[in-house]
């Protein structure tokens, strides 16, 4: 197979490597107990987590939401895309009493109506995130939940984690994702992963994420 990634210098060039990590270093600094809470609470590995965050916000604001498509705060979260990854949770069992103690301090007494919508996977759900995705402590929980259940979807033959189909789910989401079930993305490496996304945004997302020596390479090294 050609090494598609490795010969995608202006692309991965992008966003330098080296803007992605002084990311890492900004919210690592600024945010750390909300990161080890989430990647604690979810079992989620720290370096993708760190990898998603600080691809995601760099070097905006931790509220920032992108007006073009509505993501929202530190990881850059839809409220549907939300809503989705409460159904999917609560389905693998990973709204456990602490999670939703978070969530509900945000919510209040909005929280079992929102947990209802999410069951149904009903637009209304994302009405009710819509703000409490703007606070850094519930963003990146969710965040770390919608990489938590990519890794149990995608699944090699070893019974592994796929991070490369986890970070383009992230980017695309989970109806996208359906595309990466299929037995012939079955232990999909980085280059099929990068044929697979769709032109534009996903196709950067993936280099600069998934590349040799990218962010995620770096950080997974470093433990």
């Amino acid at each position: 197979m050609t090494n598609t990634l490795m010969g995608l210098g202006a692309l991965k060039a992008s966003i330098s490597p080296a803007a992605i990590i002084q990311s890492v270093v900004r919210i690592t600094r600024d945010l750390s107990h909300e990161l080890a809470q989430a990647i604690e609470l979810t079992e989620t590995p720290k370096w993708l987590v760190q990898a998603i965050a600080a691809y995601e916000i760099r070097d905006a604001p931790y509220n920032t939401v992108n007006p073009a498509v509505g993501a929202r705060g530190v990881m850059q979260i839809t409220p549907i895309t939300a809503v989705d990854g409460l159904y999917f949770a609560e389905k693998y069992r990973l709204l456990t009493a602490p999670v939703q103690a978070i969530f509900q301090k945000y919510l209040g007494a909005r929280w079992p109506l929102a947990l209802s919508y999410a069951r149904k996977r009903s637009a209304k759900g994302g009405s009710l995130l819509a703000g409490a995705l703007l606070h850094p402590e519930f963003n990146i929980l969710m965040g770390a939940l919608l990489l938590r259940v990519g890794m149990i979807q995608h699944q090699d033959t070893d019974g592994e984690a796929n991070i490369n189909k986890v970070v383009l789910q992230y980017n695309r989401g989970f109806t996208f994702g359906h595309k990466l079930m299929t037995p012939a993305m079955r232990n999909a490496d980085a280059d099929t992963v990068y044929a697979i996304a769709p032109k534009g945004e996903a196709k950067h997302y993936v280099a600069n994420l998934l590349a040799p020596n990218a962010v995620i390479d770096q950080l997974r090294k470093k433990g």
